[in-house]
């Protein structure tokens, strides 16, 4: 090879390759995570021992606002399926909370579809509670880890809604829900010589995907 054509071949590499390093400058924005967001809704959070207490789990995939990403279009990816895990924690006392877990004999993972970008996935939940007592419901977006996410620490769903004033003037603003449990007496006591693990049945009722 001459060196005229060799100098043609160096001039012509750089301009060959502008194209794809300037693509690279948006290569993490066409990466860039999925966020999953929870939050759960509850009409109250009283209910009588025996009857069914009803909550909405909402599973949202935040769309990403970065001006990073201003070259590309696709800011956020869509979140693979992956599992939303319900814990459940009880406590016989009241006025002072002293939690224990309840074991939900495998009724605490559910299957999560795919959920693009701004989209949200709603999960209807059916409880019922064996004994009276205050329960702590605890709701987890990907559950399992699954999912690769901007942020990994809003997984935990905080409550909406009209249920944040609970009975005997008590605070809470933890992640999840309190439920307080009637006894037939219409107080919140459990017999104290009951010392069998309370009994928690949950069942999902319905399960939809909001675009």
């Amino acid at each position: 090879m001459n060196n005229s054509i060799l100098k043609r071949v160096l001039i012509l590499i750089p301009i060959l390759m502008m194209p794809i390093f300037q693509s690279g400058c948006c290569e993490e924005c066409r990466a860039a995570f999925a966020d999953l967001f929870g939050s759960i809704f509850v009409e109250t959070n009283e209910v009588n021992h025996g009857n069914p207490f009803t909550f909405k789990h909402l599973i949202t995939n935040l769309k990403s606002t970065s001006a990073a990403c201003e070259c590309d279009n696709q800011k956020t990816m869509t979140a693979g399926a992956s599992v939303s895990s319900l814990l459940v924690d009880y406590s016989p006392n009241v006025n002072n909370p002293v939690w224990e877990p309840v074991d939900l004999s495998g009724n605490d993972q559910y299957e999560i579809p795919q959920i693009p970008a701004d989209a949200t996935e709603e999960d209807i939940y059916n409880v019922l509670f064996d004994d009276p007592g205050i329960y702590r419901i605890t709701a987890l977006a990907d559950g399992t880890n699954l999912v690769p996410e901007r942020n990994e620490n809003n997984n935990k769903a905080e409550i909406n809604g009209s249920a944040k004033v609970y009975p005997n003037g008590m605070s809470y603003d933890g992640p999840g829900i309190l439920v307080f449990v009637k006894s037939k007496n219409g107080d919140f006591k459990r017999d104290l010589n009951d010392k069998t693990p309370p009994v928690v049945k949950i069942t999902r009722i319905s399960s939809r995907l909001m675009l």
